[in-house]
């Protein structure tokens, strides 16, 4: 029987605590156009704020992209689209 290798863990680029910021982190994915090109783009599932990061600066600030959305349960990549899926079926692509 072959045991599988397990990589080594990788810490999070970025923490924040529950409460006025958000609860949950849904989804995300890398853009690969526009202004937000190589940004990891998220949501908050409890705020209904869209967010971005850039993943090769550690340490470096959020930016708000959206807010007021309703439970947004994940944010995909179709192609060079971002969009973001929320729990009411609704679908929103990131202009940008």
């Amino acid at each position: 029987m072959r045991v599988p290798v397990v990589p080594p863990s990788v810490p999070p680029v970025m923490v924040y605590e529950h409460g006025d910021d958000g609860c949950s982190i849904s989804g995300g994915a890398i853009a690969v156009s526009g202004a937000l090109k190589g940004r990891y783009v998220f949501a908050d599932y409890c705020s209904g704020r869209v967010g971005s990061l850039n993943v090769e600066t550690p340490g470096s600030a959020k930016v708000q992209i959206a807010d007021g959305l309703e439970s947004p349960v994940a944010v995909v990549r179709a192609g060079v689209d971002l969009l973001v899926l929320t729990l009411a079926g609704q679908v929103f692509r990131i202009v940008g």
